[in-house]
């Protein structure tokens, strides 16, 4: 991937799609993406859904795409090269899954930080209630 100083810094409307034979409800035939995310959702046992989660998913898409490019373009800057190459990706990658995305904690740890927890005695209830006023 080159970066071209006269082109736009910013990703903000995704290529024409190539298009695949198959049609929408108005006859119009779907972007190519648009196909494939369909077979993959259909692929994980979803064959009813709206068809807007089509449009979601590939805006989703478009924009972590362009997100990734842009840092490996910095990445690429940065380093005093114009062309983006692989580890610049693959750094631009782990920082957006540690930055953008978490995993949860593994289960046997809560359970872990849970018996701890647990093992320290409840406070007392007090036997009166409200605010102790000074005799």
């Amino acid at each position: 991937l080159r970066d071209a100083d006269h082109a736009s810094s910013s990703f903000s409307a995704p290529p024409p799609a190539a298009t695949l034979p198959d049609q929408n409800s108005l006859g119009q035939e779907k972007p190519k993406d648009a196909v494939m995310i369909e077979q993959f959702l259909r692929s994980m046992g979803v064959h009813e859904f709206d068809p807007q989660v089509v449009h979601f998913l590939l805006q989703f898409a478009h924009r972590y795409t362009s997100d990734i490019l842009q840092d490996s373009r910095d990445y690429a800057r940065h380093a005093g090269r114009h062309q983006i190459e692989y580890n610049d990706i693959q750094l631009a990658v782990q920082g957006r899954l540690e930055y953008e995305f978490s995993q949860p904690p593994e289960q046997e740890a809560l359970f872990a930080l849970a018996e701890k927890v647990n093992r320290l005695p409840l406070p007392v209830v007090p036997t009166r209630y409200g605010i102790p006023l000074p005799h």
